[in-house]
């Protein structure tokens, strides 16, 4: 799989854009590459709150993320290549403005460039019986 990067050049934490605001300078936790020996001291920090103060204080792991990494250390994958199925690929996308989706009833319209799928939520991968992604689902990593 090519996301467009080597990983000898993604020198800060890595994440994606947020999936339906691309101009977000936030970080989505759908999908991450990081340094672990770099980055020890998010999952330290992490690791080290009571859980509850943690919950309350942020949504979720991309919030906390949002604050423990500076906006200077942030990079991001390409967005062509990372797509969700829920919000980018299911039925043309979702057309925020009018919570619609753009092709209605034709499935998965899944554009060349894209290199990973993230399901997010409901449904999972194995729960959708679009022929598409129960043809990838299946195939298995050796096929």
């Amino acid at each position: 799989m090519d996301l467009g990067t080597k990983p000898s050049t993604l020198l800060g934490s890595t994440g994606l854009r947020h999936l339906w605001k691309p101009s977000w300078t936030g970080l989505n936790s759908s999908i991450m590459y990081w340094d672990t020996e770099r980055w020890k001291r998010i999952w330290t920090s992490f690791q080290s709150r009571n859980i509850l103060d943690t919950a309350n204080q942020f949504h979720g792991d991309q919030d906390f993320l949002n604050v423990a990494v500076d906006f200077k250390d942030r990079r991001f994958f390409d967005s062509d290549a990372v797509q969700s199925w829920r919000w980018q690929i299911k039925d043309g996308g979702l057309d925020i403005k009018t919570r619609t989706y753009r092709r209605p009833n034709t499935g998965t319209v899944l554009d060349p460039k894209t290199s990973v799928m993230i399901f997010h939520g409901s449904p999972k991968p194995h729960e959708v019986t679009d022929k598409i992604i129960v043809n990838y689902w299946n195939r298995g990593w050796d096929k």
